[in-house]
């Protein structure tokens, strides 16, 4: 049986400040590697914070298509582990509290959460629970 290394974070807050959670991600995610990660799961709502003020989330969330959010990838560290990043997405005008999957300097794939509390009425609920496969 093969051994999958799988890593999770708990990490500070960063309320709507994408670049200091960027850099705290890339920080993370090289160390991640290093120690043998195939795996790497942030926090829901990471990359922005877990803003539960309409406005607010609504200001920093992130269309997955969108060169912003590409761009944000393109910054991460590149490596064949897979990262769960999450954050708030938006998509045809409402918002998701999504976990983008990436892996190797792109989006392989994401999750919206499906199951939201009730403080999380902000956010529309996923319909799905997709499935991924690696290619190893």
């Amino acid at each position: 049986m093969d051994t999958v290394r799988i890593a999770a974070v708990q990490t500070p807050e960063f309320r709507a400040d994408v670049e200091a959670s960027l850099s705290y991600a890339a920080g993370v995610i090289t160390e991640a590697s290093a120690r043998g990660a195939r795996l790497l799961c942030f926090p829901e709502c990471f990359l922005q914070g877990y803003l539960l003020d309409e406005a607010e989330a609504r200001r920093s969330a992130l269309d997955l298509a969108s060169p912003e959010f590409q761009s944000i990838v393109a910054r991460l560290p590149f490596t064949d582990m897979v990262v769960a990043l999450g954050m708030i997405e938006a998509s045809s005008g409402s918002l998701f509290n999504t976990a983008a999957v990436i892996q190797s300097g792109a989006i392989k794939g994401f999750y919206r959460k499906t199951h939201l509390l009730k403080s999380e009425g902000l956010f529309a609920p996923g319909a799905e629970a997709p499935v991924s496969r690696s290619k190893d």
